[in-house]
């Protein structure tokens, strides 16, 4: 599998690890399915020593990784998900959350967030929004997802989600479940 990954690599160009759709598009969708299955991409770059690529769930799960511990430096009981395909990223207190990040875009005149959901229906019982500029640091809107919409939220710093602007008492308010 390694020369047939190497092989790849080279026939796409790369200088890195290649994702499963660059795979696929020099007709190697059963190598991607392999290493899928297997190590996974980012256990394969790490075994031969490649760089991986960079995507957008990397930034996603650093942002995670950072509200886990925003979260436990408040004393708050934090549990991380099992696994990449659960329903919820962390569980704070006992309720389920899902941590988006989103640049600030210049939009008529002012920065504007949109975090993408996509969901049929909500899986967790928070959302936490974090906003990201060049220029300052992070603001994280915690909201039920009762409130957020199912395919996009969208807001501007004095927005619909400023009254959620790092409302940490959610996780502390007597409906918190305990896990």
């Amino acid at each position: 599998m390694v020369a047939r990954l190497k092989e790849a690599v080279s026939a796409l160009g790369l200088a890195r690890m290649p994702t499963a759709s660059e795979l696929r598009s020099v007709g190697s969708n059963d190598l991607a399915c392999q290493i899928s299955r297997t190590l996974g991409f980012d256990g394969w770059a790490d075994a031969i020593g490649m760089q991986r690529s960079n995507h957008s769930s990397r930034k996603g799960w650093k942002w995670e990784d950072w509200f886990a511990e925003e979260a436990s430096a408040r004393g708050l009981r934090v549990e991380v998900r099992e696994s990449v395909k659960s329903p919820w990223d962390l569980r704070i207190e006992g309720l389920t959350v899902d941590v988006k990040v989103a640049d600030g875009a210049q939009i008529s005149g002012g920065l504007q967030w949109t975090w993408r959901v996509a969901k049929a229906k909500h899986t967790v019982d928070v959302f936490a929004l974090i906003a990201l500029t060049d220029k300052a640091p992070p603001v994280i809107y915690i909201v039920s997802s009762a409130e957020v919409p199912l395919t996009c939220a969208t807001t501007r710093g004095t927005g619909k989600y400023a009254k959620h602007r790092s409302q940490w008492s959610i996780f502390t308010q007597s409906n918190a479940r305990q896990g």
